[in-house]
Order: C-alpha cells, then sequence, then structure tokens
C-alpha cells in the first residue's frame, strides 16, 4: 500500500475501500510500464525499417507512432496520479462510512501537461526518441 493503514482506527468498509483503489493504482503504474515495452518494440521496429529503406515517411510515421505513445502513457500517469490524490483523500477522511467511490478526475488539460513534465521517464523514453526521429528528419530532407 501507499500508506500503512492503522487497522485500529480505520473501519474495515475504509481498508477495504483504500485496497481497491491502491489495485487501480498498480493497474495504472503496470499499464504505463507495459506501454513502455510496446513502445520501444515498435520503434525498434520501426527505425530497422528506416534503416533499410531511408525514407523521410517512415521518419514521419516513427514521429507520429512516438507522439501517440507518449501521450498514452502520460494519460495512464496522469490517472494514476488522480487515483493516488484519491486514495489520500480517502484514507484522510474522518466519516467512518464509506461510499466506495472509485472515479477518475475529470480531465484537465494543465494538470496532464505538469505529469508530462514532471515525469523524467517519459521525457526521456519519448523526447529523446522524437529528438533522434526530428535529426534524421531533418538530415534527411537536407542533405
Amino acid at each position: 500500500m501507499i500508506y500503512e493503514v492503522n487497522s485500529n482506527k480505520m473501519s474495515n468498509e475504509k481498508i477495504k475501500h483504500l485496497e481497491m483503489i491502491q489495485g487501480v493504482i498498480s493497474r495504472m503504474s503496470s499499464n504505463s510500464f507495459k506501454l513502455k515495452g510496446w513502445a520501444i518494440t515498435v520503434l525498434s521496429a520501426l527505425y530497422a525499417y528506416y534503416i533499410s529503406h531511408s525514407s523521410c515517411s517512415i521518419l514521419i510515421i516513427i514521429f507520429i507512432v512516438t507522439l501517440l505513445f507518449g501521450v498514452l502513457d502520460t494519460y495512464y500517469l496522469y490517472l494514476e496520479k488522480g487515483f493516488v490524490d484519491l486514495y489520500n483523500e480517502v484514507r484522510l477522511e474522518q466519516k467512518q462510512s464509506t461510499d466506495f467511490r472509485i472515479e477518475p478526475r475529470k480531465f484537465d488539460f494543465n494538470a496532464f501537461g505538469k505529469v508530462f513534465c514532471n515525469s523524467v521517464p517519459v521525457i526521456l523514453t519519448y523526447i529523446v526518441v522524437l529528438g533522434v526521429t526530428f535529426t534524421l528528419l531533418i538530415i534527411q530532407l537536407f542533405i
């Protein structure tokens, strides 16, 4: 769990609710990790194809695919952070009864951007690939 739960002070319902939220957080984290694996696999295959064919259109496809993977990965991290916030909100609630609410927060583009900017793995994984792809595209077009 994210925080140690003191069962003497919390009802069983609240503990179960926190465990349910923790399960969602774990799935979001797992999805993000698996997505990075898929991104590396797909982008490696596309780069291998580019090396054998040297086409600008392949680089544009790599650029678009990288953006899509980056946005999806950031979305999973955004959801994960939202559920961590929900976990902390439920954990700190004083009332003993719970409504077992597990819903993602409403989408906020500014918060989404902050998640992207504050996530070193996302930046390292996708910005580096975008930079390499953009550099290769410039070289392909002008040399």
